[in-house]
């Protein structure tokens, strides 16, 4: 930047960072997406350093030091609804159109919600050139009036998303050309030309944009702003009057950047801001001030998001945000208050048909509800459901965990994602420990109960010393923890602690100093318990039906207590040092639900989740449909099941369209999870689309398999998740059916054990004395998914020896040449990538191809629209990944843009 004579400049803070190594590297682990290919993952957008371990002490000073830094000023917990992703009607018009936004506010307000992040309500007229001026968002007299105001009546915050994704023309994106008279203050290019949007590093644009801005989120009493991509930058600007060296703005433009946003929290204490794409064009540096930052990859299905083998929706979404949340805090090193934490699913968007509410994710919601806590500050609707009577449970489950989230805020900032990076056969863990006491989330994605192990010290953030106790919190209920496979529930800090996450679930646990005073102490049952005599008597425990389940008690050495009794019912005991144990059976019929017991047609077992490769397998295995299925399928119907069927059949039929932007054949969504009605038989794979075929025999006769889809577009082709068969109809209730598996194509390590999806039937508290079943469930102990290939030592590493673009300077849709040259062979090199969001055809990474002639990789690329690029960086980026893993380092290619047409 350039100083005028007798101008002050007062720097940025320097960081110096010291850490003790720990000996501990984590290393990204790339998750399964679209873009997978022969077994090689790939994300949308690489973490350009992952390959690089980390040591676990350096990201903890890094998060110290970004902490410090942003200093995000969020103190307590926000329920925020989306509506981006909510199929509302735009633009609302009619009585009928407003009625919805009424229903959908109260609705948010009867669950506890504090703030809604509108899409724009009008067509607004966007600000001129006087500094006065400010965005239309809501006409006297109009419909966003009334809804703005009927928000703010039921006391509601409420902000809007005016970026380019949503009616482009009437938001706040910096490209788009405001105040188009003043060319002083235009971006300039190399050859003169004057274009039409403005640059951030002109401080007489940057105090307009500042004043508009002020003035809309003052009329409109707004408690949140967004910019998507950005509030703007200094780049790609040639001009000598903005007080920049000529194609040098970006420093000032960051800085300008940065003081707007300083400015308007300053004017407007408690402003929210919802981040987007754009200010990653700053990394680190570009997050400060903003409060909750959408992440490196969306969950919408069209896009390149993580997949995980599941079936239902609300749960796979939920998966991609822990994906998401733990490379941003461990990679990116962002605050968890930062985190994009969504509840629900985003399958789909605003644009899309209002009856997609009705379709509810009956048996995941409750996943992705926990999940979105374990992970944030605050918690994300993306949408709402279209009646809150016709979810079992939802209002009381909801306030429940909001309370405890708000309660709870102050353990947010210590936040702490270890374990494994949400991989098949790993659980994701997320701790928050504030001295002696916190809570710690452990996340299994898994059709299968998981093992996992962590220790009570700076792995989870326990730096306290003493003895500690653990109480589940969820799902099951104030019921403290013994440990089997380390023989005891009272732990020293520095202890390992062993722990089966069942199956699709989220387990809480708080961490409590423990005293000798609580003795004795129960473990394993939740309920009240009270001492007579020798004897400890134990009431109000329930479980699963024909669950077994171990009981102990903790006591002082010398304590002679004998004894006990749960739900009036006496239980044998055994005396092991300080512990008490015995076993409970709660009364009942096993229900199948995860088939473990598959054969071969020699009758010998299929182990799984780790096989060998077989070209055509074919398993059976037989369960008895239990008439309580049935009984609970029926009275899991939805009061609206034939509405349901209805619009499910119209979006496979007639498909579904954004009107001048997409137009499908079918919706990308086969919606099973909306009918909890249904046995559904699940067969999951660790990669489903690798798998050639699978056909179903139920009882010898055929059954019909679908799988469940992600569709292609967007830069990637469709891709398999999860293969399920509805055996409502065919099932023989009250006896025993074989099921075949016919499975062609199927790889090393695929087989992942399907299992029986139906609502799970209602805890009971009678005990019995008949003994539990012998059978052994299936329990993952590790990751499943190969690690990424380490590279050895010796081992070639690629480097890109040049690379350009060709030309070098573009115009808007102008196709341009990117290559590159590497010292390696095209034999030795698994892909050549290139990172450069600059259009249409760019929305995710790149490969190159590599052209035997010219002797290089290349790739055409068309170049689109300013005003459509969401992360507008200076440079486009090439490297090269050799197929014996090395990794090269990263090649800039300037990228310049000409204003003339």
């Amino acid at each position: 930047m350039i100083l005028k004579s007798g101008e002050t400049y007062e720097a940025e803070p320097q960081f110096l960072g010291v850490y003790k190594r720990s000996g501990k590297m984590v290393r990204d682990q790339l998750p399964l997406t679209r873009l997978a290919k022969d077994g090689i993952y790939r994300p949308r957008f690489r973490n350009p350093s992952g390959h690089i371990p980390l040591d676990w002490n350096e990201i903890r000073a890094m998060r110290e030091f970004a902490a410090e830094y942003l200093n995000v000023p969020v103190d307590h917990f926000l329920f925020i609804l989306y509506c981006f992703w909510n199929p509302m009607p735009q633009l609302p018009s009619t009585q009928a159109e407003e009625a919805e936004y009424d229903r959908m506010i109260d609705s948010f307000q009867e669950l506890g919600g504090d703030m809604i992040i509108f899409n724009p309500l009008v067509k607004a007229r966007v600000p001129t050139e006087d500094p006065s001026s400010y965005w239309e968002l809501a006409p006297a007299g109009s419909a966003a009036e009334r809804i703005l105001a009927r928000a703010a009546q039921k006391g509601i915050k409420y902000g809007f998303y005016i970026g380019v994704a949503a009616q482009m023309e009437h938001g706040n994106a910096a490209a788009l050309p405001f105040a188009p008279d003043r060319k002083d203050w235009k971006r300039v290019d190399s050859a003169g030309a004057v274009g039409r949007e403005n640059c951030l590093a002109s401080d007489a644009y940057a105090q307009w944009w500042f004043a508009v801005q002020r003035n809309t989120i003052a009329k409109y009493k707004l408690a949140l702003w967004a910019w998507d991509p950005g509030p703007g930058h200094g780049f790609f600007c040639y001009s000598n009057q903005h007080g920049h060296l000529p194609g040098k703005g970006g420093y000032r433009g960051w800085r300008n950047s940065t003081a707007i946003m300083r400015r308007l929290k300053e004017e407007f204490p408690g402003l929210y801001y919802q981040g987007f794409y754009g200010r990653k064009e700053y990394g680190l540096y570009g997050q400060k001030y903003t409060d909750q930052h959408e992440f490196y990859w969306e969950q919408y299905f069209q896009d390149v998001r993580t997949l995980h083998p599941d079936l239902h929706a609300d749960r796979l979404n939920a998966s991609g945000v822990r994906m998401q949340t733990w490379w941003s805090e461990n990679f990116r090193f962002l605050p968890t208050v930062m985190n994009h934490a969504i509840a629900h699913r985003m399958n789909q968007l605003y644009a899309h048909p209002p009856e997609l509410k009705k379709l509810w994710d009956y048996l995941g919601w409750k996943y992705a509800f926990m999940s979105a806590l374990a992970v944030g500050g605050s918690l994300t609707a993306p949408f709402m459901p279209d009646s809150l009577d016709a979810i079992p449970g939802y209002r009381a489950f909801c306030g429940k965990w909001l309370e405890w989230a708000r309660k709870n805020f102050e353990y947010v900032k210590y936040g702490v994602s270890f374990g494994d990076q949400v991989t098949v056969g790993g659980v994701d863990g997320h701790a928050r420990i504030k001295g002696n006491h916190g809570y710690i989330f452990l996340c299994n994605p898994n059709p299968r109960p998981t093992r996992t192990q962590f220790k009570l010290d700076d792995e989870i953030g326990l730096s306290a010393q003493g003895r500690f106790t653990l109480k589940e919190l969820y799902p099951n209920e104030e019921t403290y923890y013994f440990d089997e496979a380390n023989r005891r529930g009272i732990y020293s800090a520095g202890d390992a602690v062993s722990i089966v996450v069942p199956t699709y679930e989220v387990t809480l646990l708080e961490l409590s100093p423990f005293r000798d005073e609580e003795l004795p102490l129960l473990f394993g049952a939740g309920g009240q318990f009270k001492r007579t005599g020798n004897t400890l008597r134990v009431s109000g425990v329930s479980g699963e039906q024909a669950a077994t389940s171990r009981l102990v008690v903790a006591t002082r050495a010398d304590d002679n207590l004998k004894a006990v009794t749960v739900n009036g019912r006496s239980v044998a005991t055994r005396r092991e040092g300080q512990y008490l144990m015995g076993e409970i059976r709660f009364a009942g019929r096993e229900l199948p639900r995860t088939l473990d017991d598959w054969r071969t047609p020699d009758g010998k077992p299929f182990s799984f989740p780790f096989h060998n490769a077989y070209e055509s397998v074919a398993l059976t295995t037989t369960f008895i449909a239990e008439p309580a299925i049935q009984a609970l399928l029926d009275a899991a119907t939805p009061g609206n099941a034939a509405e349901i069927e209805a619009i499910v059949k119209k979006l496979e039929d007639t498909g579904w369209e954004i009107p001048g932007l997409v137009k499908e054949k079918k919706f990308p969504d086969t919606f099973p999870w909306a009918r909890p009605d249904r046995l559904l038989l699940i067969v999951p794979f660790t990669d489903a689309e690798r798998v050639r075929a699978v056909e179903l025999q139920l009882n010898g006769a055929d059954q019909h398999v679908r799988s469940y889809d992600v569709t292609g577009g967007l830069a990637a082709p469709p891709r398999k998740i999860i293969y399920y068969a509805d055996l409502t109809d065919a099932v023989k209730w009250g006896q025993a059916n074989d099921l075949t598996l016919k499975i062609s194509g199927l790889t090393a390590n695929q087989f992942l054990g399907p299992y029986l999806d139906y609502p799970p039937a209602p805890k009971v508290s009678q005990l019995t004395t008949h003994p539990g079943s012998a059978r052994q469930p299936m329990v993952y102990d590790r990751p499943i998914q190969d690690p990424a290939k380490e590279p050895r030592r010796g081992d070639p590493v690629p480097v890109i020896v040049s690379a350009w673009m060709d030309p070098a300077s573009v115009r808007e849709d102008q196709k341009a040449i990117f290559a590159a040259t590497t010292n390696l062979p095209p034999e030795e090199i698994q892909a050549v990538y290139l990172s450069s969001i600059v259009g249409p055809d760019c929305w995710t990474d790149q490969e190159l191809q590599y052209d035997p002639k010219a002797s290089q990789w290349s790739l055409t690329v068309r170049f689109g629209e300013r005003v459509r690029i969401i992360l507008d960086c200076p440079f486009s980026y090439v490297w090269a990944v050799a197929k014996n893993g090395q990794v090269s380092e990263a090649q800039k290619i300037p990228t310049k843009w000409l204003y003339s047409r």
